[in-house]
């Protein structure tokens, strides 16, 4: 359930804490809470808009790269547009090719 402005936050055992928003939009999270789930400055939050208010979930750092059958793969998320990187990649990689000429020795 929502407080009065709209702004709440679940913990274990469905502890409710008060906030409010400066005139900036930003909220600064209780003592007790930042504690509790281990939050400290430059701490990376998701926000996510649900049906009756805001959710704020922690992002935890997993490994980008892991091992699989002896190849590095990366499995963490994008930060930009795969397929137009993709895109111009294969574009360059064209240019590169029609481009070729031959060395001369």
């Amino acid at each position: 359930m929502p407080l009065g402005n709209g702004i709440y936050y679940k913990l274990c055992h469905y502890r409710i804490m008060e906030v409010t928003l400066d005139r900036f939009g930003r909220v600064v999270l209780p003592k007790r809470l930042r504690d509790d789930l281990d939050l400290d400055a430059g701490s990376v939050l998701i926000v996510e808009e649900v049906e009756d208010g805001i959710l704020l979930k922690r992002v935890r750092d997993e490994p980008s790269l892991v091992e699989k059958e002896g190849v590095l793969v990366f499995v963490g998320k994008s930060t930009d547009d795969v397929a137009d990187a993709m895109e111009k990649l294969r574009a360059k990689r064209l240019r590169v090719l029609t481009d070729w000429k031959p060395r001369r020795q």
